[in-house]
């Protein structure tokens, strides 16, 4: 965590630059920079391609070339696995260290994640969500942890699965292990060897098509490291600087549905700590950014992420940044945000997103990679002695009108930097928005829910209840349960997932619950779930029992 002296809150709503070097300069790149100029001015994405892809072969030609082996990774392809449908489906029983996903427009998902030992798993899901299969699995030689891990998921003719790696023990470098879309033909790339010590990293691809590139931001062990962004055109096989940054932690990456790039990062100093966000319009061009912060009178900030929505043109998309943050010594941490309806060009800070009782951190945000798509996605883990996943949404014509939280998962949450519940997409999927992957408590186990799990068949989704209701809420002395739709059974779990109570079959209705057990035994006060399954699907209420 970054830690600061605290001091009044400023929102700074004007640009700013940071005091970081050119990575190069020359007259044939000062040239390219007045063209590409030209070009974002009038809006021409594709002449703007083409020139950052003159800019890059420049770039390329004058940046060290990485040194050749030896190669640390080594590859095995996967096995399949049998469907686990449960009330949180388990992808992997292993320990958690680090995870990241991703997703296909056909509804496929991925999710890869790094051992507490020196292996990596990537595993894909084509039934939404319902069954994992492990597709390829990575170990570093020699044995050494791998800290950090990134997904991203290419398309069309070069659709590759990219998992980028980095080990505490090999300090300085990032790998980047590509193998196409069936988990065959494994390469091992170099993304970044410099004497730097990096800590940490995030990647990303553009949407332009096939033609997409990636895109990679790393930063050093402390806050007066340097900060690193990468591009590569050629699906990662070559990569270069295109610009550098001092004192950034926590980053992350995100693109729109156009030509604009994102950053986010946290951002300290001797006398402030800010959220920094960057944005790019013109495919990560080298000096392209600007930069507005967020100066936070806190004593602590967490992670942080950016996207935008996918409306076009994409300098006028709506763009939100989250961040974690702790305003009152102590472990009081709520998530704040930020939020821009012009492309970045003018901000808006809205305040405290979630808060209240207990601590609210480790965000995701996730844009639904649709164009013309206006809604985002966003993710959290919410504490108060069980470890909740909370999913919200917000749509671009509103976006400080955030829905209510849903409660995403019903077994316990781990929580981390490294695994943070990540928001992941299935497209044809029973419902709408996105599910959630999540690192079990303790870290053990990697699981995934939605709100629309529980089904069996997608065309079965009129079968199932449509409405539950618990009142009151807190509960002292009884509870009425109320619901619409066909007969189901009743049950009552408690935060371990063990069912304390069954009422059996009931239709249309209403029923009064004393708060007992099955054994008659009342119940202790805590946190319960009521659940209504029916044709397959279930529907769950959360209840808090009080006294």
């Amino acid at each position: 965590m970054v830690k600061s002296v605290c001091r009044s809150v400023v929102f700074v709503s004007v640009f700013f630059s940071l005091a970081a070097p050119a990575v190069v300069t020359a007259d044939v790149l000062d040239d390219l920079k007045a063209e590409r100029d030209v070009a974002v001015a009038r809006r021409d994405h594709a002449l703007v391609r083409d020139i950052e892809r003159r800019v890059q072969a420049e770039l390329l030609t004058r940046q060290s070339r990485p040194r050749v082996a030896p190669r640390p990774i080594v590859s095995h392809p996967g096995a399949g696995a049998p469907a686990n449908l449960g009330p949180d489906v388990m992808i992997d029983g292993r320990s958690v260290r680090a995870f990241d996903t991703d997703y296909q427009m056909d509804g496929t998902m991925w999710a890869a994640f790094s051992t507490y030992e020196d292996t990596a798993y990537v595993y894909r899901s084509n039934d939404h969500g319902v069954s994992w299969q492990l597709v390829r699995y990575l170990h570093w030689v020699p044995e050494a942890p791998i800290q950090d891990i990134g997904l991203v998921i290419g398309e069309g003719d070069s659709a590759f699965i990219y998992v980028f790696l980095h080990s505490e023990n090999n300090r300085g470098e990032c790998w980047l292990e590509r193998f196409d879309i069936d988990g065959q033909d494994p390469e091992l790339l170099y993304v970044f060897t410099r004497p730097e010590a990096v800590t940490e990293f995030a990647v990303c691809r553009d949407y332009s098509g096939a033609d997409y590139w990636l895109y990679a931001q790393v930063t050093g062990e402390h806050p007066d490291d340097w900060a690193f962004f990468l591009r590569s055109t050629d699906y990662g096989r070559n990569w270069a600087i295109t610009d550098s940054f001092q004192g950034m932690q926590h980053p992350h990456v995100s693109a729109s549905a156009g030509s604009h790039l994102y950053f986010a990062t946290i951002l300290p100093s001797a006398d402030s700590v800010a959220v920094l966000v960057g944005t790019n319009p013109a495919y990560g061009a080298p000096g392209g950014w600007a930069y507005l912060a967020f100066f936070r009178d806190s004593a602590e900030l967490g992670d942080v992420a950016v996207a935008s929505n996918f409306t076009q043109p994409s300098e006028s998309a709506s763009i939100w940044v989250v961040w974690a943050e702790d305003s009152a010594p102590g472990g009081d941490w709520d998530i704040q945000y930020g939020w821009s309806n012009d492309g970045g060009g003018t901000w808006n800070q809205s305040g405290v997103l979630a808060g209240g009782l207990g601590q609210q951190r480790f965000p995701d945000l996730h844009n639904f990679t649709d164009p013309g798509n206006a809604w985002m996605n966003l993710s959290y883990i919410s504490e108060d002695g069980f470890r909740e996943v909370h999913r919200r949404h917000c749509h671009g014509d509103d976006p400080a009108g955030w829905s209510s939280p849903t409660v995403v998962n019903e077994t316990s949450a781990g929580t981390g930097s490294a695994v943070i519940p990540r928001l992941v997409y299935s497209v044809g999927s029973p419902g709408t928005g996105a599910g959630c992957v999540f690192a079990g408590a303790g870290l053990n186990g990697l699981y995934w829910n939605a709100p629309w799990m529980g089904g069996v068949a997608e065309g079965a989704a009129a079968a199932c209840p449509r409405r539950l209701l618990v009142t009151p809420c807190p509960a002292r002395t009884h509870a009425a349960i109320s619901w619409d739709g066909p007969a189901g059974t009743l049950t009552i779990h408690d935060r371990a997932g063990r069912v304390v109570r069954t009422f059996g079959d009931y239709a249309f209705g209403r029923l009064d619950w004393d708060l007992t057990a099955d054994d008659g035994r009342r119940l202790v006060p805590g946190v319960y779930f009521c659940r209504m399954t029916a044709a397959g699907y279930r529907v769950t209420q959360k209840l808090v029992l009080q006294r």
